[in-house]
């Protein structure tokens, strides 16, 4: 069978429509099965969609907690800087340090938050949400994010010897 040949595509269409009967009633399923899968694929897209948008909400709601917090270690900073410029007592200042210190811990655990919402984390780029937007390399794949083993890496190290002492 020729595809190029004009005669048979005559052929061929001369078959098709000499069964209608057979014909018409593959063609319909064919189309309502195809519909109905685009139902299904429009309907989990919509699904993703939702998460995402979720997932946005959230993570502005925790960009805005992130500022909140950087802003209160500025302000503790600031507050501790002009306790040490007006040499307050050793005291005062391990009491201001300590507020700085607290609010540096809440505002690493307020963008660290942020940052699990966000997905920016090693567990993101595995499995389904692996990346591929165009920022995959070409040649084999690999995200541009992952750091490169450099070719003149130290060696790795010998494992230690079997302690004689605990042998029997």
């Amino acid at each position: 069978m020729d595809v190029s040949n004009p005669d048979t595509w005559k052929q061929q269409w001369t078959a098709f429509t000499s069964a209608p009967y057979i014909v018409a009633p593959l063609i319909v399923f064919a189309a309502l099965v195809g519909w109905w899968l685009k139902g299904i694929a429009i309907a989990g897209l919509k699904g993703r969609i939702s998460v995402f948008e979720d997932r946005l909400k959230l993570a502005a709601e925790q960009a805005e907690s992130a500022r909140q917090a950087k802003d209160e270690v500025a302000t503790e900073f600031e507050t501790y800087e002009a306790e040490v410029a007006a040499k307050a007592e050793n005291a005062g200042l391990g009491a201001s340090a300590a507020r700085v210190e607290g609010a540096i811990v809440r505002f690493a655990a307020a963008n660290n938050s942020l940052s699990e919402i966000l997905g920016v984390t090693e567990e993101a780029d595995s499995g389904q949400f692996k990346r591929g937007n165009g920022r995959q390399r070409r040649d084999r794949g690999e995200l541009l994010a992952r750091p490169k083993v450099a070719a003149h890496a130290a060696p790795a190290l010998p494992s230690p010897e079997p302690r004689r002492d605990l042998e029997h």
